[in-house]
């Protein structure tokens, strides 16, 4: 058997070790780059599995110095490619993972939606608004938006549309320039359809640890002002 020393297992630590990777989350990325990324590590998996050669056991000598005994030990010098593949498949099979929660999310969401609905948001109809409230920066308070009556809008029709444009936002990893006015697409918001006295009325809680609270009241509050007379 052929003797290799520690000097590559030690170096090896360092070239493949510290290439952790992160946002494996639903909610970290779109559906898209979920899908890049698992893609990316895919690739990254095979590039290191093609440098494994299990044929290379041999065996080395663990000399820790100080007048310690020098231990014989198996080992394989390529034996951290095969760890960094398998850690870059898991990586791919989380981003796939999560793509997939997202798309189903969507479409369970969305499900019996027209398509004139999916596409504009419910504040893209700034003239069936009659009231935005919207909370002192600093507060934890909730965005609340009053709507006019309109024929066939109640809190049952109205859910489904304020579900659908989080869940498709989140899809699309909360950019969506085309919709900018719309305080839905932030991460970390949830919306509730209510009724007081015949007027539809919609909460938006923000979640501060989200990080969006201050871009959620900016759009609320360019809301406000497309509705004030």
């Amino acid at each position: 058997m052929k003797k290799y020393t520690r000097l590559f297992t030690i170096v090896s630590m360092f070239v493949f070790g510290g290439c952790a990777s992160s946002g494996t989350k639903p909610h970290d990325m779109s559906v898209e780059q979920h899908e890049h990324a698992a893609q990316r590590e895919q690739d990254e998996a095979k590039a290191h599995a093609d440098q494994y050669d299990p044929g290379l056991e041999g065996t080395e000598e663990m000399c820790p110095g100080g007048g310690l005994i020098c231990w014989t030990t198996w080992s394989n010098p390529t034996a951290e490619h095969n760890q960094a593949a398998n850690h870059h498949r898991t990586l791919a099979k989380k981003h796939r993972k999560a793509a997939e929660a997202l798309r189903k999310a969507e479409e369970t969401a969305c499900q019996g939606v027209d398509e004139r609905d999916r596409d504009l948001s419910p504040f893209f109809h700034t003239s069936d608004i009659a009231r935005v409230d919207v909370p002192e920066a600093g507060s934890d308070a909730s965005v609340v938006i009053a709507f006019r009556a309109v024929s066939g809008l109640t809190m049952e029709t109205l859910q489904p549309l304020l579900a659908c444009h989080i869940a498709r936002s989140a899809a699309m990893g909360h950019e969506m320039p085309e919709m900018d006015y719309c305080p839905l697409v932030p991460r970390g918001v949830s919306a509730t359809a209510s009724s007081m006295d015949g007027v539809v009325i919609v909460t938006i809680s923000i979640d501060n640890s989200a990080g969006t609270r201050d871009e959620v009241l900016r759009r609320a509050n360019q809301l406000k002002q497309a509705v004030s007379p």
